[in-house]
């Protein structure tokens, strides 16, 4: 079950959100509790469990929410805060914090999906060490385990995601889902980004996968993807 915390004193917030959030883009049973106080937070964790994800008001009552994040939520922490606010000047602080998201009010949906997406993100990372994609279908968030993950093809405003088992299309673009991969991926053409533990041969203008597929590289990208399979092959050498 997921534990979400929703602090702010304003509790027609924590009803929008809470609305929002249970509207069924998330597959996971919710716990979701609303606190206008600070005190209200610790009773909820009064059983010993801390959030999974906790939006904080930066200004949470009589409160500062980015002091209390710190304090109950520090860095390394497993809760992910998403902080909310109205007032984008007072936002500098929050770097210092275990921090997901600024968001800012009133929240919109997409933006809610977003922070949300990439909270469940982190969290699967520290709980598993195996992270996921996350993409917005129109009634859900799509989560694609990234060590199935083959390689992935831009198709004109989709991207085609190759894995072992099946394909997933998503409008977005190749460079927009590459900033979410980890160093194992290279990409090695404006169209191709290939997951380096599946490369079974390299030719001077070609990846051959362990299927026998084949891709190409780009001689805008050779330097670089010979770069990254150089330091990809010498750490498992070395592992």
């Amino acid at each position: 079950m997921l534990f979400i915390a929703i602090c702010d004193n304003n509790p027609a917030v924590i009803v929008e959100l809470t609305r929002m959030l249970n509207s069924g883009f998330l597959k996971e049973d919710l716990r979701i509790v609303g606190c206008e106080t600070k005190e209200a937070l610790l009773q909820a964790m009064a059983d010993g469990r801390s959030p999974d994800i906790a939006f904080m008001d930066i200004l949470f009552g009589e409160e500062d929410g980015i002091q209390v994040s710190k304090e109950l939520f520090p860095r390394g922490s497993r809760t992910q805060v998403i902080f909310i606010t109205a007032y984008a000047a007072c936002c500098a602080e929050v770097c210092d914090t275990n921090h997901v998201m600024l968001v800012q009010k009133p929240v919109q949906e997409e933006t809610l999906v977003r922070a949300v997406s990439k909270a469940l993100g982190r969290i699967d990372q520290i709980q598993e060490g195996d992270p996921y994609l996350f993409f917005k279908k129109r009634s859900h968030v799509e989560r694609i385990p990234i060590r199935d993950i083959r390689y992935l093809e831009s198709l004109g405003r989709k991207v085609v995601v190759h894995c072992v088992d099946r394909n997933y299309e998503h409008y977005t673009s190749l460079a927009t889902v590459v900033k979410s991969l980890p160093s194992c991926f290279v990409q090695c053409h404006k169209s191709f980004c290939v997951n380096m533990d599946v490369i079974q041969q390299v030719k001077p203008a070609e990846l051959i996968l362990d299927d026998g597929t084949v891709i190409r590289i780009s001689h805008a990208r050779k330097k670089e993807t010979m770069e990254a399979l150089s330091r990809f092959w010498t750490i498992r050498l070395y592992r």
